[in-house]
C-alpha cells in the first residue's frame, strides 16, 4: 500500500512541473501583451506542493525499504 502511494505521488510530480511551466509561459505571454506578467505566488504555491509531494514520496520509499529488508 505504501509503495503504491509513493508511486502515485511520483507520477503526479511531473504534472505539477508542467503546471508550473505553463504558469511561467502564460505569464511571459501576458507580459508581452501588456498584461500583469508572471504570477509568482501561484508558481511558489505549485512548487511548494511539488516539493512536499517529492519529499513525502522519498520518506515513504525509505520506510518501504526498511520494511522490506
Amino acid at each position: 500500500v505504501l509503495m503504491t502511494i509513493a508511486i502515485l505521488l511520483s507520477v503526479y510530480g511531473p504534472t505539477l512541473t508542467g503546471n508550473a511551466t505553463t504558469l511561467i509561459s502564460e505569464g511571459l505571454i501576458s507580459k508581452y501583451n501588456g498584461g500583469p506578467g508572471i504570477d509568482f505566488s501561484a508558481i511558489y504555491k505549485t512548487l511548494g506542493i511539488l516539493l512536499s509531494i517529492y519529499v513525502t514520496s522519498l520518506i515513504i520509499n525509505y520506510i518501504v525499504k526498511i520494511l522490506v529488508t
